[in-house]
Order: C-alpha cells, then sequence, then structure tokens
C-alpha cells in the first residue's frame, strides 16, 4: 500500500489508487450504485428503493441473506490480489470516514453503530461490506456485529460493553484518546494482514491487532486497556457526552497577552498553555483565550480593563447531568474563600448558582497544587512569564457540578466574581449529557 494511503488524508486516495486492470469490478460498480444479479440482470440494493423493489423475493432479504447474494455473485475476471482487496477496502474507508463527518457535522456526535449512516449519510449499504469478504463470505467481526445491518468492519464507539467491563466501547475509546489524541481507530478491518484503521482524525493507517502497540515508543500500550483507563478514571465521572460551551465572544484576554496587568507591558500570560481542543481527564475543552473577572487585587492593578461580571453565555442543552470548568485564580487568599459563581439560567426561568470556592474548586495559578481530599483537580503544570525575564511553573484546574435539575434545558449561564482579593478566570467550560 503507497505512503499516501498510509500516511495520507483520505481525500488523497482515491485519485492516487484508480481500479487495476484486469481485476474484478467490485459489485456496487456493476450499476449506478449497488445490486445482485438475479436472473442475469443486476437488480439494485439500496436502503432507499428495497421496499419499492420490483423483484417482489428481494423485499423479504435480511442483511445476512444480501450479504450471501453478494458473496455468490459471479466472478467475471480473475481473482483480485491481497492488495488489490486491501486498496479497494481502504476506498471503503475512505466513503466510510466521509459519512461520518457528516453525521458528526449534524448530529454533533459520532454515531453509536454504523447502521445510523445508512441511508442519510451512506446510500450504498455495500460500502459496509469488505472485498474479501464478499470473495470468501468470512466475517472476523462478529463479536462486534451490527444489530441492524451486515457489515465486515469493526466499529469502535458503539454502545457495546468494552472488554472486562466498567463501560461502553465509546467510553473506551473516549479515554484512549484523552492519552493518545485522534489515531485511535474509529473502524478497522480485521480481514487484511496488517489489518486497515481509520483513525478518529481520518486518516488510513497498518496495523496489527493490537494497533496500541503503534505507540510503544511513546507510551506503554498496556495503559490504554479497558481495565486500566477505567480504572483511572472511576467513579462514574467520564460517562456522558461531551459537548464545549462556546465562549469566543466573551473572552477578555488572548492567551499570549499578560493576564492580570494593565496590558500595556510584558506581564504574566498562558502562552504556552495550548489552544483550541484538548482533553483533560478524559474531558474535551474548547480554549481559544481567557474570561477574566475583576477581584480587588486586579481592580487595583488593572483599572479599566475588565468587569465583575459576564452575563449570557449561551448553553441551549437539555439534559445535561453536569457542567466541567476549566479555568485558575490570581491573588491568593487563605481560608477557602468564595471568589466567584457560576448563575445557571433553565428554560422555565428558575436559576441555580454554582459557587466557585478558592483552593476547593480552583487554586492560583502562580502557586504549587495542593494535595488531598477536597484540593483542586490540577490538568495542566507549564512555563507561566510570572514577572519581566522571570518564568515559573503555572497550572490550570478543572472542576465539576452536577445538575440538580437535568431534565430542564440551561439556556444561559453568568459568570460572576464576588469582588473579594481572588481574581477568578476560566479558559473552558463542557457541558455533559446522557
Amino acid at each position: 500500500m503507497s505512503a499516501s494511503l498510509i500516511d495520507g488524508s483520505l481525500a488523497n486516495y482515491s485519485s492516487n489508487h484508480p481500479p487495476q486492470p484486469g481485476t474484478q469490478p467490485p459489485l456496487h460498480s456493476l450499476t449506478a450504485r449497488s445490486g445482485v444479479v438475479v436472473n442475469r440482470h443486476v437488480v439494485p440494493i439500496n436502503s432507499r428503493n428495497m421496499n419499492h423493489c420490483q423483484v417482489p423475493f428481494l423485499r423479504l432479504l435480511t442483511p445476512a441473506l444480501i450479504l450471501a447474494l453478494l458473496t455468490t455473485a459471479p466472478a467475471t475476471s480473475r481473482a483480485a490480489t491481497p492488495q488489490q482487496e486491501a486498496d479497494e477496502c481502504a476506498r471503503n474507508l475512505q466513503s466510510i470516514s466521509v459519512a461520518i463527518q457528516k453525521y458528526r457535522k449534524e448530529k454533533k456526535d459520532v454515531p453509536t453503530w454504523l447502521s445510523d449512516l445508512v441511508p442519510d449519510y451512506l446510500d450504498d449499504p455495500n460500502l459496509l461490506v469488505c472485498p474479501v469478504t464478499r470473495r470468501t463470505g468470512e466475517l472476523k467481526n462478529k463479536e462486534y456485529a451490527d444489530p441492524r445491518i451486515s457489515t465486515s468492519y469493526v466499529y469502535e464507539f458503539s454502545d457495546k460493553p468494552a472488554p472486562g467491563g466498567g463501560g461502553t466501547m465509546r467510553q473506551w475509546k473516549r479515554l484512549q484518546m484523552a492519552l493518545a489524541g485522534s489515531i485511535v481507530p474509529i473502524v478497522r478491518c480485521w480481514h487484511h494482514e496488517p489489518v486497515l484503521n481509520l483513525s478518529f482524525d481520518g486518516k488510513i493507517f497498518k496495523s496489527n491487532l493490537q494497533w496500541e502497540e503503534q505507540l510503544k515508543e511513546l507510551m506503554d500500550p498496556s495503559e490504554l486497556s479497558a481495565e486500566k483507563l477505567f480504572a483511572r478514571f472511576a467513579g462514574g465521572e467520564v460517562r456522558g457526552t461531551f459537548k464545549t460551551i462556546d465562549l469566543s465572544k466573551f473572552y477578555n484576554c488572548p492567551l499570549d497577552k499578560p493576564l492580570q496587568t494593565d496590558g500595556k507591558g510584558p506581564g504574566p500570560s498562558l502562552k504556552n498553555f495550548p489552544a483550541g481542543t484538548n482533553f483533560f481527564n478524559g474531558i474535551p475543552f474548547h480554549a481559544g483565550g481567557v474570561i477574566q473577572l475583576y477581584g480587588g487585587g486586579l481592580q487595583a492593578a488593572a483599572p479599566g480593563r475588565y468587569t465583575n461580571v459576564v452575563n449570557g453565555i449561551p448553553v441551549g442543552l437539555g439534559k445535561v447531568r453536569r457542567l466541567h470548568f476549566l479555568g485558575a485564580a490570581g491573588w491568593a487568599t487563605t481560608n477557602k474563600p468564595e471568589i466567584a459563581s457560576v448563575v445557571v439560567h433553565y428554560e422555565n426561568q428558575t436559576q441555580d448558582s454554582i459557587p466557585i470556592v478558592l483552593d476547593r474548586h480552583l487554586r492560583d495559578w502562580w502557586l504549587e497544587p495542593l494535595n488531598g481530599p477536597d484540593t483542586p483537580i490540577v490538568v495542566w503544570r507549564g512555563e507561566i512569564e510570572k514577572n519581566l525575564n522571570m518564568t515559573g511553573p503555572g497550572s490550570i484546574y478543572r472542576f465539576v457540578w452536577i445538575n440538580p435539575q437535568p431534565h430542564l434545558a440551561i439556556t444561559t449561564l453568568d459568570f460572576r466574581s464576588l469582588l473579594g482579593p481572588s481574581a477568578p478566570f476560566l479558559l473552558g467550560i463542557t457541558a455533559e449529557t446522557d
């Protein structure tokens, strides 16, 4: 397989791998989309027209029988080579990737099964069948079989239980992404040696059956096992579907600009914090800037630059189980005072308030993290400019609020400082839904 297939984007694959002359064309190329041979005629099989098929017995076919018909269709030329079958399978994966991206764009999540893509996002179900399966009738994914359609492929983000229990496949794979990134496969084909993988970010790569071995120079592959990851993130903390809240209209300081000064000269910044979407403790957060609020110390140091409240952050989501916050504070004080709050507005005009307590939910970003129960959860440590020509370690924290009314949609949030000595700031907010 060429380097452009293994390492390049899927969009480049088709142009680099045209059908090979002399090979058996895939069955779905015999018509505009796909079909089976009945009395020497190609009869289309398409999820949109099966109910109106003019051959009566085809209305009664189950996906398994359709697959059997596909695998027994007469060959029109010599058999394809293993490499040609792998190339055709990669083109199937390319089409599946495009369909998944369309689904994600509309649904804001990945499908539960590949069958969720048919017919609205993938109108040819034969693209879910590897050419090796069409030739041999073999299925190697029986343990991970789609409940609604016959497919050769292993879909890694389903709601089936993960090996050893502890959660679902989808939850396990999201935890893997927290450590390994978007190389985690979303679809795999076990019918080739080496195995073909479609990564979450749309690249095709080859591996052995245990794809995690690809990362052995970067980490211990065993740390990506379901058993270890569910043990590491135990306590029901990572269990839902996550949606990052768009804060772009509310940022009042860029990450690379001095944060807690008057902004007219050098000063401490978060320029080393990774901008964009990052996973912390298995939870995605999007950070493109800082929402900084006044405390007494900052108000004296930078009059007129900030405010003590940001109102109307839109959420617009129902069934929010929890809200996850990413942030810290400046100007440390003692005795764990409440320094800020987030007011939650519900669709029925009621509201709730989330207290933010220093050294319980977050901490001064300049100070060393605390250890022990009821202390802030540090998710990032990096160098920050603390004074002119002086840098030192800084920290960002995560805290969570459990919604007491998950049956009500949350419309907006207000972030408010209590104007004590400490000045709170937020980088990201993520909603966790059912």
